[in-house]
């Protein structure tokens, strides 16, 4: 089945000049199959030109302003097949902006250098993709003037991890070698390595579960800034 002619009455109002939430809004509202063949490449271009503001609406906003028209409002309930489509679409992104973090937390109606907003940030952005998070937290850091106080906050507990490791275990009935494995490739993507096809698809399928997602966040923010604990 092919959807270009369902989504391109979009996609020219983006070109002629449409702000970038509000095309990211009427993807979402109208339900746009964003990972069709024929238009993921596309979304993707958009989403990655403009990442704040894609990924405030799209995992954030509770509705939209679109012109002088009506606000649409989003629908509330189960978002786990969004997500996984927002996670497609930033699958291989890598952020320098520190601004990308900081428009994404405005969105949450908090300010970055506050426990509960960033605890929000983390909460929110985890349920599409752990090195999402870290790659959103990691570009803020480098400008923050006490990193380490940030990161401490943070850091779930030892224990928690390894509940959360033990939870995983159950969900893909494999031993504990595999979950590691899991990790290294994930710890690798998010440096900006390439892995083998299978593992790609292995991972991508370990990140559909909450659980993965949360004890990944774990490991690797430990990982990535040991340095500056």
């Amino acid at each position: 089945m092919q959807y270009g002619p369902t989504i391109q009455p979009v996609l020219p109002q983006y070109r002629s000049g449409m702000p970038p939430h509000q095309v990211a809004g009427l993807l979402k509202w109208f339900h746009f199959p964003i990972c069709a063949p024929d238009v993921f490449h596309s979304v993707q271009q958009m989403a990655w030109q403009h990442p704040a503001e894609f990924l405030s609406t799209w995992l954030v906003d509770d509705e939209v302003q679109i012109s002088t028209g009506p606000k649409l409002v989003f629908p509330r309930g189960s978002v786990n097949g969004w997500n996984t489509a927002v996670r497609s679409i930033f699958w291989g992104w890598r952020n320098r902006d520190s601004n990308v973090s900081r428009k994404v937390v405005l969105a949450l109606k908090g300010r970055m250098d506050t426990t509960p907003a960033l605890h929000s940030f983390v909460e929110v952005t985890n349920k599409v993709d752990p090195m999402l998070t870290l790659q959103l937290l990691q570009s803020w850091l480098r400008n923050h003037s006490a990193p380490s106080q940030i990161i401490e906050c943070l850091l779930p507990r030892t224990e928690d991890i390894e509940v959360q490791g033990r939870e995983c275990l159950a969900i893909v009935q494999a031993d504990s070698r595999f979950l590691d494995c899991l990790v290294e490739q994930a710890s690798y993507v998010f440096f900006g390595g390439s892995i083998h096809e299978r593992h790609d698809a292995n991972l991508r399928v370990a990140l559909n579960y909450d659980a993965f997602r949360k004890y990944l966040f774990g490991k690797l923010l430990y990982k990535c800034f040991a340095t500056l604990r």
